[in-house]
Formats: structure tokens, C-alpha cells, sequence
């Protein structure tokens, strides 16, 4: 079998949630003496538009594919941000010569759905997971510029305000900007129509299908397929299991995660700071960019004793981590999608105190494996962690979890039966 990976951003050059699991899956193919390449975006810099620049190679042995381009001097960015007509020529051509049995589209913002085009137009069959919101929301968070949770792409002028603040598209009274508005009106029709050609469509939690189906998706049209956490990310002994782990008097608390403003960092940061304990510990795991955000996390941080900005975690050391924790934080403010380190952390019996929002409410059982909070109350989170440090914090009974090899058996038995389906359609066809 040969397939072909698409994800919008990858190793080296990014880690993520997303990105770990293309690469779970695609290591697992590999192993099984399966054909499988990598294609990917990389946003660069360049100036000059219209430039785009594909660069071959490999990572973890798998061929791998990055194409290098800057949206905003694209030929037509309003358009090109959900559909890119040049780099579904691009994807054509390496579909061309590729020759995949099945394309399987874990993401494609940045490449743009004119990638599922390039498959129908060649009669290629693709799945598509949902990882995130972005076929319904150009932020792909729902959540609206003033950090607002949104319930989809109902009314044009909610998805323009987001459009300009994102990329300056569709800018109010400019000479020109006709087109861009547009554009971005057919953004959620164009959207539909490619990612219903899709032989499946793989929600991560019913969370999520409910929120597509809300937004005009058939039900029937996605199945719900949550993913699997790497066997050795919860590894780890358990030997303070149903044993309080503060005995000292003092808890450590953990958060890993991108530093930016939907996951909340800052109102785990906040509350500590209200509660201002010297008993309370916390370990921040991101990535320490360049940006507003992240200076806003470093000025919270180091305001605080017991705070420590650790930087970007290696995916090789997360069990570690996850086992140096007493509580694992998870204070999102957007509608988290089954996310692998919260799952994780629930395998090794490590509580989790989570904003109940999304699919973390579906995740998280009060009572049994951690608490659920008001996304955004710094109050409620204050609160809850002065509980934590009173009453002490014990190590659960572990969640049972999915791991990657079981979800592997699930992904290939699909992969298996589409293209069986895909092969008794064109023997009908050549009947005819």
C-alpha cells in the first residue's frame, strides 16, 4: 500500500499534537514495509510573489516533502488561504509522480483544500481527520477576535473581522478589496465541497461532530475515530499511586503547550499569582517565541517564585515530565480536540484540572481522573488549586487510554476498506 501523508506544518520544524500523530502513524505504516512520504507547508519569508519552493528529503527515514511559500504575496491571499489553485498544481505533480493508493489529509491549512482537488481530479481517494476547526474557521480555534468562542461561519461579517485581523485581507473601504470580501464569502462553500468528497471524515471526539454537524455537515458524513497516545509517553512507574504526593505541603503543577492565547497559560499564571503561595510550584513547557504573548507569559513568570519557563519539550521526554507532576493544567480557553498530552497524562494516572470546555468536558470525569473549571475564571482557578494544596493531590487509578499501535490496527482496517470500496467502484465502471 502507498500513502501519502498531508500535514500543515511538521518535524523538525514543528511540534505539535498534530504533527506527532502524523508522524505516529506514519512510522507505523513505514515499519509495516508500506510505501509512505510526507508532504507538508513551511512558511517562509519570501518576498517575492508567487514564489514557491519545493525541498525534498527525509525525516525519521520517511521521504518527506516541505513546500516553502508566504502567503500574504500570494497571487490572491483572500482566496489562497482556503484555496490555492498553484499548489493544488503543485500536489498534482507529486501526486503524478508519487502514485499513492490513498492520500490521507490529517491537515490542511496552509496547503489549502485545492490539495482534495488534485485527488479528485486524478481520482485519487483521501481521507481527512479533523484535528482542529480550521475547514469551518480561518483562526481554526472558533474563537473571534476579541477571544470570543464562536459557533461557526453563520454570518459573513463575524469570519471578515477575523480575516482582516489575521492577514489584512478584505480591509474595510480600501479601493480593490471587493474581490477579498468575496472571497472570503465563499470560503465555507468551497470548503464543503471538497471536504465532502472525501471518502471518510474522522472527527476526534463527538464533541466535534456535533459542532460540524451544526454547521451544515451531514452526520452521516463523519465518523468519530478518537487517536491513539504513544505507548511511551505513559511508560512511566506510577509509585505514588493513591498515595497524596504533597505530603511536604507543597503541590507542582505542570502545563505543556504552545504559548499562545487559546490555551491559556496565562490564567493558570494569573491565579497562581492572586493565590501566592510558597508552597506551589509550576513548570511552563512551550515553545519561548519571539511574540506579544510570549513576553506576556516570561513578565508573569518571572514575577512569581516557584514559576519556571522550561521551553519546548522534547516529545522523547514527556512521560518524565508527565511523572515530575502532581497536577497537569490544561486552562483552555478554545475548544481543545482531544488533545494527546491531557490523554497521556490521564494513562498514567496523573490528574488533570482542565477548563470544561470542548472535548476536555468528555475527557475529564470529576471525582475520577481531575476537575473541571470555568474556561477563563481566574477566581475558580485560584480556588480550585488552594483546594488542591489543603486537601492534597493523589495519584489515580490510570484512564484507560488508546494507544497508537491499537489506533494503527483502526486507521489501516480503514485504509484497507476504502480502497477495496475504490476498487469495486472502478471494476463497476469498467463493466459499464
Amino acid at each position: 500500500m502507498k500513502v501519502l501523508y498531508t500535514c500543515h506544518q511538521y518535524f523538525p520544524h514543528h511540534i505539535g499534537g498534530t504533527e506527532i500523530y502524523t508522524r505516529g502513524l506514519s512510522r507505523r505504516m513505514h515499519q509495516a514495509s508500506n510505501a509512505v512520504e510526507v508532504f507538508t507547508a513551511f512558511e517562509s519569508g519570501l518576498a517575492e510573489p508567487n514564489k514557491y519552493k519545493l525541498l525534498s528529503g527525509s525525516y525519521e527515514s520517511i521521504p518527506l516533502t516541505e513546500l516553502h511559500y508566504n502567503l500574504s504575496v500570494t497571487e490572491f491571499p483572500a482566496r489562497d488561504e482556503y484555496f490555492n489553485p498553484k499548489i493544488g498544481e503543485i500536489f498534482k505533480s507529486i501526486l503524478q509522480n508519487y502514485r499513492p493508493d490513498l492520500v490521507h489529509v490529517i491537515h490542511s491549512m496552509r496547503l489549502s483544500v485545492a490539495i482534495m482537488k488534485a485527488c479528485l481530479d486524478l481520482d485519487v481517494p483521501y481521507i481527512v481527520s479533523l484535528c482542529d476547526f480550521w475547514y469551518l474557521c480561518p483562526r481554526h480555534s472558533l474563537l473571534d477576535i476579541d477571544s470570543r468562542l464562536c459557533s461557526g461561519p453563520d454570518k459573513l461579517d463575524k469570519c471578515l473581522r477575523c480575516v482582516r485581523s489575521l492577514h489584512g485581507f478584505a480591509k474595510e473601504n480600501s479601493p480593490g478589496k471587493a474581490a477579498d470580501v468575496d472571497a472570503v464569502n465563499k470560503r465555507a462553500q468551497t470548503i464543503r465541497q471538497y471536504l465532502l468528497g472525501a471518502k471518510k471524515i474522522l472527527a476526534l471526539s463527538q464533541f466535534q461532530k456535533n459542532v460540524f454537524v451544526v454547521n451544515g455537515y451531514p452526520e452521516s458524513k463523519i465518523d468519530v475515530m478518537t487517536h491513539g497516545v504513544e505507548p511511551d509517553d505513559f511508560a512511566s512507574e506510577h509509585p505514588r499511586l493513591n498515595e497524596l504526593s504533597n505530603k511536604a505541603g507543597t503541590i507542582k503543577i505542570g502545563f505543556i503547550g504552545h504559548l499562545v492565547e487559546h490555551k491559556g497559560a496565562h490564567i493558570l499564571l494569573k491565579a497562581l499569582q492572586e493565590l501566592n503561595s510558597p508552597k506551589v510550584f509550576c513548570d511552563i513547557w512551550g515553545p519561548l517565541r519571539d511574540d506579544p504573548y510570549v513576553s506576556k507569559i516570561a513578565d508573569l513568570a518571572i514575577s512569581q517564585r516557584g514559576v519556571r519557563l522550561l521551553g519546548e519539550l522534547d516529545p522523547a521526554r514527556l512521560s518524565a515530565v508527565l511523572q515530575s507532576f502532581d497536577v497537569l493544567a490544561m486552562p483552555a480557553l478554545w475548544y481543545e480536540n482531544q488533545p494527546l498530552i491531557v490523554k497521556a497524562a490521564l494513562a498514567m494516572g496523573l490528574p488533570v484540572l482542565s477548563s470544561d470546555i470542548g472535548s476536555l468536558s468528555e475527557m475529564i470525569q470529576p471525582g475520577r481522573n481531575g476537575w473541571l473549571l470555568p474556561a477563563g475564571d481566574v477566581s475558580a482557578w485560584k480556588n480550585a488549586i488552594d483546594r488542591l494544596l489543603m486537601e492534597g493531590v493523589a495519584r489515580l487509578e490510570p484512564t484507560p487510554i488508546k494507544d497508537m499501535n491499537a489506533h494503527f490496527l483502526e486507521i489501516k482496517s480503514l485504509y484497507e476498506e476504502v480502497l477495496a470500496a475504490a476498487k469495486t467502484t472502478n471494476l463497476a465502471g469498467d463493466r459499464v
